[in-house]
């Protein structure tokens, strides 16, 4: 993996925050796939220090708060084996560097890397057989998606059927392709399409591909 951590000579860092925040998830889960590699650090600098850091610090610039770079430095524990059930994680995109978010609990968006509140924290809730409810945790409500209507919502935890059971196919280095059980398709994010929605699962691009991360 290629050391995202500063972007010399060059001044400042040409990647954003997010790029490098994808780049880091998939770094740290490959690090810890490698059974020769001990120990590893991530080198930081505040964002004022150093300009070809900048993007890619751990710390604001009062060296006590954590960027969201920081965040999920610090909290991930070294789990590669897959998400676990009734986890809190953020649903982040390899293509759009976003993530799933409700902000009224029926809707679905995509948001930044800064938003970490509840309405972006996600749960699986095991259905058997290797299928799974999709739940948000401000508003307990359930991934959807109706093949009549092609649209993609969240209805009441009440809901068990076909039409919320979703699995998960790992793609490569920790990234899954969700699938969904009623229509066979895959849960999907575009920027130029700007909205949430399902495609075929011939689609093999960053745009299906979503990893999750511990808050």
């Amino acid at each position: 993996v290629a050391d995202w951590s500063a972007d010399w000579p060059h001044t400042p860092n040409r990647y954003s925050t997010e790029q490098i925040y994808t780049v880091m998830a998939e770094m740290l889960w490959r690090l810890e796939k490698q059974s020769y590699i001990k120990r590893y650090a991530w080198f930081n600098a505040a964002p004022d220090l150093y300009t070809a850091l900048g993007t890619s610090s751990l710390f604001e610039d009062d060296w006590t708060t954590l960027t969201p770079l920081g965040r999920m430095y610090a909290a991930f524990d070294g789990d590669v084996d897959g998400p676990d059930t009734e986890t809190s994680y953020y649903l982040n995109n390899e293509g759009s560097w976003k993530r799933l978010v409700t902000p009224d609990g029926t809707s679905l968006e995509m948001a930044t890397i800064y938003d970490m509140d509840e309405d972006v924290q996600w749960k699986l809730i095991s259905a058997g057989d290797g299928w799974y409810f999709i739940e948000n945790k401000a508003f307990t409500t359930r991934l959807r998606y109706d093949s009549g209507s092609d649209e993609l919502s969240l209805v009441s935890s009440s809901n068990t059927g076909d039409d919320v059971q979703w699995n998960l196919t790992e793609s490569e280095h920790g990234w899954y392709r969700i699938g969904h059980k009623a229509s066979d398709n895959i849960l999907h994010y575009r920027d130029d399409w700007g909205y949430v929605g399902v495609v075929n699962p011939i689609w093999d691009d960053g745009n299906v591909k979503w990893r999750f991360i511990k808050p």
